[in-house]
């Protein structure tokens, strides 16, 4: 006989009170000076003249750091949010100004939200300049209405906009912004409507959760739905299945892959297809070449247990 003996959890250890509790997260105390070109200024250099200009001792800055993208990050004391010392983005700017330093825009650090601006005449240029001439217009016909993250970018190539009068820019706005939010569908630009969406970006091994091709959003897809069980010309969702009810969940046989045609689903992570298009998202050359899928079984295997898997979704960026 045995005797069941209930085991004693351990007491939790009462946490250490720390000494030093900042008020605001790091992300909270950033303000991202965007550029237009590289510059040679030192980072000291420049939190040194701006904590100068700026007669509160609250705002200055502790640091001042360099980006890959060569723009400048500064960060706040610990008391204070990025959103008091943007009171003083007139004094940054003109700090930069005197560094030489191309400034674009002044912005505190948040998350951003995308969106898709459609009509845009190709007749206003490339690259910043592009994109400061649509950040002019936005600013003058709506003033703080709409408070840009970035300098707006064309999101086709130069090459494919040489024989269109007209084309799509990206635009970023701070904090979380959605089409109800937002409250418009229409921009008025360059005397024109420009319609207006929110931006989902597509990658190499972005896989549609409709047709199940990879390169596109189901939000944009035209093509008919396939099944990412067995790859029928039917939805995944409508799967039937003699021995459960179907659906995304169902794991019985026959299981195949619309892209590869081997024996696994088509979310599946290990799907070659998808290993290849993940090296082309990462930018790597050498991408490993699609494997052969293994020969069909000779007759209708046994029901194969497997983990029941989700429905396909969209790469995230």
């Amino acid at each position: 006989s045995f005797q069941v003996v209930e085991r004693r959890k351990k007491s939790a250890k009462p946490k250490a009170d720390p000494l030093f509790k900042p008020e605001y997260t790091k992300i909270n105390r950033e303000i991202i000076v965007e550029t237009t070109a590289p510059s040679d200024v030192n980072p000291s250099e420049i939190r040194t003249l701006v904590n100068a200009r700026i007669q509160d001792e609250s705002c200055h800055f502790i640091s001042a750091r360099r980006t890959p993208k060569d723009n400048f990050i500064l960060e706040t004391k610990f008391v204070t949010p990025a959103t008091k010392a943007m009171q003083y983005a007139k004094e940054i700017e003109e700090a930069l100004l005197t560094l030489q330093v191309p400034v674009a825009i002044i912005r505190a650090n948040s998350k951003w939200s995308k969106f898709l601006i459609h009509g845009i005449p190709t007749t206003i240029g490339e690259g910043a300049e592009a994109g400061q001439l649509v950040a002019s217009e936005i600013r003058s016909n709506y003033g703080e209405n709409f408070q840009l993250a970035q300098i707006p970018r064309w999101i086709s190539r130069a090459e494919t906009r040489m024989e269109k009068t007209h084309s799509s820019m990206v635009i970023a706005l701070p904090g979380q912004v959605t089409m109800e939010t937002l409250g418009v569908k229409f921009l008025s630009l360059f005397n024109r409507s420009c319609h207006i969406e929110a931006f989902l970006p597509t990658f190499p091994d972005t896989q549609c959760a409709k047709c199940l091709e990879y390169g596109h959003r189901q939000e944009k897809c035209k093509n008919n739905g396939r099944c990412g069980h067995c790859a029928g010309d039917h939805l995944t969702s409508f799967h039937p299945c003699n021995q459960c009810q179907g659906g995304y969940r169902c794991t019985h046989t026959p299981i195949r892959c619309l892209n590869c045609k081997g024996i696994h689903k088509a979310s599946d992570p290990a799907c070659p297809e998808r290993v290849k298009r993940r090296f082309l998202n990462k930018g790597k050359e050498n991408a490993p070449p699609a494997q052969d899928p293994p020969a069909a079984p000779a007759q209708e295997p046994i029901s194969i247990i497997q983990v029941p898997a989700t429905a396909p979704v969209g790469a995230t960026p």
